[in-house]
């Protein structure tokens, strides 16, 4: 498995966790993100109010809006060129 750097990364990217806390650390997501935007990349952290592991489950309602915020802010960040 190749390890991916920040400087590699050329999307935005966000973690989005439930809030309500389950085995997944949302630390180590907030440590990439945090990573990330050092190295000047666009990159977000969510969390999902009344969900666990399975937010999409536990708050369909919550999880869209977090996916959506997502997905307007990070188009924001991003270049569609044909050049790369």
């Amino acid at each position: 498995m190749e390890l991916l750097l920040p400087g590699q990364v050329h999307w935005p990217v966000t973690f989005i966790y439930g809030g309500d806390g389950d085995w997944m650390d949302p630390a180590k997501g907030k440590d990439v993100v945090d990573r990330l935007l050092r190295a000047q990349q666009f990159a977000a952290f969510r969390t999902v109010p009344s969900a666990g592991h399975q937010l999409i489950l536990d708050n369909p309602a919550g999880f869209n809006a977090a996916l959506i915020e997502s997905v307007a802010h990070g188009l924001r960040g991003v270049s569609f060129s044909t050049d790369q």
